[in-house]
């Protein structure tokens, strides 16, 4: 009795001795046991890892019990940038939604292992620009005649880069490569103007802007040139990533600020003129349901709509942005290597799930989200390649995305629905554009479709 009496009295002053103890609070992100870790998301505004957000996951809504009002569709006679403009906000587009083929031509190499078409064609000047995956560039008129082809070909081999981007500006065409190059081309003839050299490859499609053209490398390098000799005007530099993953990566530009989000992962909003910083935060993720998911650069265009910035990374995260200071206003643990497409009271975009998802525009909630297929070979031994999947647009009020499957799908944008799917022989290999109310798309193939 007497050693049992000791045993609890030893307890009870340890209890006491516990509670006179300040606990000490060790610094650093918490993260909530109760929810799982691919629920988990982050903006960092430091390079020491600091946060200054995160975002509590929020059930979906009940499907079709968030209106949605499509803005006032427009009819675009040009599509010069990522997403038809250098904000690479498109908005709702003009069209009866029909589209039935009308012609198909041969842009050059199509898609293989190692090089791939990335980026879309562009419209200016009744032009339709293409490139393959060799960097080679061609012109057709708006029936589908050639009017011309220039090879902006290395001596490297040409197996060991990959094609670049396109941009149309102030009477100009300018493209990018893979060998780490930026041309001016005459878009009359398809001669090169001039060409100006990098030390890292330039992927992206470059963004025009008042005199200069904004170019981001895969070294995490932004550079602003004068279109009319590409003498720099300035350039700016992040931090190296842990690693990349190549992607379209164009700035955007609105109210003479320029948005860059760099492989590293930082975003940065900089004066377009001179180069000078108005805010830089980082944008990470921590999902970890695939190997892509652990690199923390980004690999989609900013877009700028009204005030807000929109920003999605490959590592389960999207984020809106203040345009003005940089603070973000909401969080959404989906990722994508696609541009989110600001709607309305909404958000849309093809996830790094294989999903399509609508957000509200306000809080980052998610609406609904719709299945896309994933594994080309859906058996648990077999599960490597995947589909790729390009878009949404918002053409005559019906979400639009292109897939490598084959399938050029419409949705409806209240409730998710897949309305109907047009076969696209040799499958999607960038997202559409819609000029004039007809449909550009290209094929891994190497075939441009015009859709009317």
């Amino acid at each position: 009795m007497k050693n049992k009496n000791a045993v609890f009295g030893f307890l009870a002053l340890g209890f006491l001795i516990g509670c006179g103890q300040k606990e000490e609070i060790l610094e650093g992100y918490r993260i909530d046991i109760d929810r799982p870790l691919s629920e988990s998301i982050e903006i960092v505004s430091e390079r020491d890892g600091s946060t200054i957000g995160s975002l509590t996951v929020i059930n979906n809504l009940p499907p079709g019990s968030f209106e949605f009002t499509a803005p006032q569709a427009e009819n675009l006679v040009e599509w010069t940038h990522v997403n038809a403009n250098a904000s690479h906000s498109p908005g709702n587009l003009s069209s009866d939604g029909r589209f039935g083929l009308v012609w198909q031509r041969n842009i050059g190499v199509g898609s293989t292992k190692r090089n791939r078409i990335g980026t879309s064609p562009i419209f200016a000047e009744n032009k339709i620009f293409t490139m393959d995956a060799f960097s080679n560039v061609r012109a057709f008129n708006t029936s589908g005649t050639l009017l011309w082809g220039s090879s902006l070909g290395s001596d490297i081999d040409e197996e060991e880069a990959s094609s670049g981007g396109l941009t149309f500006g102030q009477g100009l065409l300018f493209a990018t490569t893979g060998y780490g190059e930026l041309h001016v081309i005459d878009p009359d003839s398809g001669g090169v103007i001039w060409t100006q050299e990098f030390d890292a490859p330039a992927v992206s499609s470059p963004t025009v802007h008042n005199g200069l053209v904004y170019v981001v490398t895969l070294d995490s390098k932004a550079w602003a040139l004068d279109i009319r000799n590409g003498r720099l005007s300035w350039s700016l530099e992040s931090t190296g990533g842990i690693a990349v993953v190549s992607g379209d990566t164009s700035p955007a530009i609105a109210f003479n600020n320029v948005i860059i989000s760099f492989p590293s992962g930082e975003v940065v909003s900089a004066n377009a003129k001179n180069g000078n910083i108005n805010w830089r935060e980082y944008i990470s993720g921590s999902r970890r349901t695939n190997p892509s998911s652990t690199l923390i650069g980004i690999s989609s265009s900013p877009v700028i709509s009204g005030n807000q910035v929109y920003v999605a990374n490959q590592s389960g995260s999207t984020a809106s942005l203040n345009l003005s200071n940089g603070k973000p206003r909401w969080l959404a643990s989906d990722g994508s290597y696609n541009p989110p497409l600001p709607a309305g009271n909404s958000v849309f975009l093809v996830t790094d799930n294989f999903e399509l998802v609508r957000l509200n525009a306000s809080t980052g909630q998610r609406i609904w989200a719709t299945s896309l297929p994933s594994f080309i070979a859906d058996k648990p031994r077999r599960r490597k390649e995947v589909y790729a999947h390009f878009g949404p647009l918002l053409v005559g009020g019906q979400l639009v995305v292109a897939s490598s499957d084959g399938q050029l799908r419409f949705f409806d944008p209240v409730t998710g629905n897949n309305i109907r799917s047009i076969a696209i022989p040799g499958g999607a290999t960038s997202a559409p554009i819609v000029v004039n109310q007809t449909m550009y798309l290209k094929s891994s193939a190497g075939t441009l479709y015009a859709l009317r």
